[in-house]
């Protein structure tokens, strides 16, 4: 994820995600199901606005990364799990 810096919107709602999501997640075309939890990572996304992983199965905790990114204006992780 480091490598799209100028993402704006991240939608992986609906998607049954339950894992750390990898970086190899960009170079794939097919629906994931995956185990685990969001990376620390994400918060390299420094313009994100938008992150929606709804609807999946993602276990532990929000990285406090997150609460770098300026820009983010809507977040959903629900329901999970």
């Amino acid at each position: 994820m480091g490598n799209l810096t100028s993402l704006r919107q991240l939608d992986l709602g609906n998607n049954r995600l339950d894992s750390v999501i990898p970086m190899s997640l960009w170079k794939l075309n097919d629906v994931l199901v995956l185990e685990g939890s969001i990376p620390e990572s994400v918060a390299k996304l420094v313009t994100l606005q938008r992150l929606d992983l709804s609807h999946n199965n993602l276990s532990g905790t929000i990285p406090k990364s997150l609460e770098a990114l300026q820009y983010l204006e809507y977040f959903d992780v629900s329901p999970t799990s």
